[in-house]
C-alpha cells in the first residue's frame, strides 16, 4: 500500500532514496521524518493528527500526500482508521473470549485433549 502510494505521487522509493528503513511504530516513522533523518514515509493519517494534537509536531512542517485531498475525504479516513482499530479491537476480545476453558492452567495440547473428550460425551 505505501509502495502503491508513493507512485502515485511521482515517487519511486527503489530509485529516489538512497536506502529503505522499515520502522517499527507509525509514531518513529514521523519523527524520521521530521527530524531529517528520513526524506518520506508513511503512516496512517490519525497518527499525524494525534501528535499534532499532542504538540509534537506541526502539520505545517510535513507534506501529506495526496496533499490534494478534500478535508471531507480525510475526516472519512480518519473515521474509517478509527473503525477499524474498534473492529480489531472487537476481534481480538471475541478471540479471547473463545478461548477453550482451562488453557492457561492446562496448556494447548492438554485443553484439546479435555475438550475434545467433553464434545465426544454430547
Amino acid at each position: 500500500m505505501a509502495l502503491r502510494e508513493f507512485r502515485s505521487a511521482g515517487i519511486d522509493p527503489g530509485r529516489d532514496c538512497a536506502r529503505l528503513t522499515f520502522l517499527d511504530f507509525h509514531t518513529a516513522v514521523v519523527r524520521a521524518v521530521v527530524s531529517g533523518e528520513a526524506d518520506i514515509g508513511t503512516v496512517r493519517t490519525d497518527t499525524l493528527e494525534r501528535m499534532a494534537a499532542a504538540g509534537e509536531i506541526r502539520m505545517d512542517a510535513i507534506r501529506v500526500i495526496p496533499a490534494d485531498a478534500e478535508p471531507e475525504h480525510r475526516e472519512k479516513l480518519t473515521a474509517s482508521s478509527r473503525l477499524l482499530l474498534k473492529i480489531i479491537a472487537s476481534v481480538r476480545n471475541l478471540a479471547y473470549d473463545l478461548r477453550l476453558q482451562g488453557l492457561d492452567e492446562k496448556g494447548l495440547v492438554r485443553a484439546l485433549e479435555v475438550y475434545c473428550v467433553e464434545a465426544s460425551k454430547r
